[in-house]
């Protein structure tokens, strides 16, 4: 099944992991918009992908509650109000010290940059999709909410675990509406580069993507999706008949 006529957004998308979800999606023939406060960010995007046509950059920063308002109304004005798949692959590197250095606002910006990001898109775009037909949302999370790998890096699994009980609560809020959420938590290092064959616990962005948009297809509803290594990649690959 191909998603020509389908709009498919992607937050983080000129990120490693969002860059392999947006080839994916234009892959399958989807129109593919991508917000970035950046716009050169989206211009080597463009060039990564050979220049695509149904790629629509969108300068706007997708968490900050002003800029996901205009992406919103750009989606209005120039797709009718038309978004049927909505990924969100925000955050980032974490450079602010340990959680026993932190004061408040230290502590507020991890929340930020691992979890409000992606409240911000979905508050913004979520309401344009939960009647809409056939609908998904991926949260892409990892796996530091679940265990400490470096102490310098403790904010960040704090903010993660926080994005553990939005996607949550997310999905349970939106269980029986049109519009399905799931959340793909990876916990194995994504290269931007395909293929990848030089260890088991890395995989390409580009098979990432691949999984994703077979997700969108699949009409899976409410579930947590783990991607550990290639052989949990390729198993859900095998379950969601990856194209």
């Amino acid at each position: 099944m191909t998603l020509d006529g389908r709009v498919a957004l992607v937050a983080g998308g000129a990120g490693t992991v969002g860059s392999g979800i947006v080839h994916a999606f234009l892959q399958a023939g989807a129109t593919v918009l991508v917000p970035s406060r950046d716009p050169a960010r989206i211009d080597a995007l463009r060039d990564e992908l050979e220049g695509p046509a149904g790629l629509v950059g969108i300068e706007a920063d997708i968490a900050d509650v002003a800029g996901a308002a205009a992406v919103r109304e750009r989606i209005e004005r120039d797709h009718g109000g038309q978004l049927d798949h909505l990924v969100t692959s925000l955050g980032g590197a974490w450079q602010g010290g340990p959680l026993r250095e932190l004061d408040l606002a230290g502590l507020r910006a991890a929340l930020h940059d691992f979890c409000e990001t992606h409240f911000v898109a979905m508050r913004a775009l979520l309401p344009l999709m939960t009647e809409r037909a056939g609908a998904s949302y991926t949260i892409i999370t990892g796996v530091s909410g679940e265990r400490l790998f470096d102490q310098a890096w403790g904010p960040a699994s704090v903010g993660a675990a926080c994005l553990f009980g939005l996607s949550m609560v997310t999905r349970a809020e939106y269980a029986e509406d049109e519009v399905r959420v799931n959340e793909l938590r990876i916990g194995t290092r994504v290269l931007r580069q395909w293929p990848v064959e030089s260890s088991p616990y890395e995989v390409s962005n580009r098979d990432i993507g691949r999984l994703v948009v077979s997700m969108a297809r699949a009409r899976v509803r409410s579930e947590v999706i783990r991607v550990g290594d290639r052989t949990e990649l390729n198993a859900a690959c095998g379950r969601f008949e990856c194209g």
